[in-house]
């Protein structure tokens, strides 16, 4: 029966939110019990938000590898074509009469 009062605890915080929750919690609103469930409920708020940004970071910092390689590709390619205009341009001065 601790389960089913729990998991309807659990319901009546997800529709209170956090901010309520800790108001609560701060005026001593909540039995031991309950209080002990609200803190477990937060914990937890606290963790999925943290594993959330840390996959967004993730997700940052994947993009931002692939910007540079592809920076350095392109640096790379303009290297080669500088190269070649620096050949072509004293071939031409070489053939130049």
């Amino acid at each position: 029966m601790q389960f089913l009062d729990e998991q309807g605890l659990r319901q009546r915080l997800d529709g209170l939110g956090e901010a309520a929750v800790k108001r609560q919690l701060a005026r001593h609103l909540l039995n031991p019990q309950e209080a002990a469930v609200a803190e477990l409920w937060l914990d937890e708020r606290a963790a999925a938000r943290a594993e959330r940004s840390s996959a967004g970071n993730l997700q940052l910092a994947r993009s931002a590898t692939n910007a540079a390689w592809a920076a350095a590709i392109a640096a790379l390619v303009a290297t080669a074509i500088a190269v070649a205009a620096l050949i072509v341009s004293l071939l031409a001065l070489k053939e130049a009469p």
